[in-house]
């Protein structure tokens, strides 16, 4: 996913997020994931609480 579409998406689960009044949120494929840690400061602290870090996605993809 292309930076610029990452943002997007960031955005637009963050709206809903809001409108909706979510408590928790689930993300369910590692680029999804790596949007919302991306730019997680879009959301209330309580919606990424278990979300990786950026840190530890590095760790976890780093195939050397």
């Amino acid at each position: 996913m292309p930076v610029e579409r990452a943002e997007t998406y960031a955005r637009w689960v963050a709206r809903i997020c809001n409108e909706r009044k979510v408590d928790h949120l689930f993300w369910t494929t590692t680029v999804s994931a790596m949007a919302l840690e991306r730019f997680r400061g879009l959301f209330a602290p309580r919606l990424v609480a278990d979300l990786p870090t950026t840190s530890a996605f590095a760790l976890a993809y780093n195939k050397s």
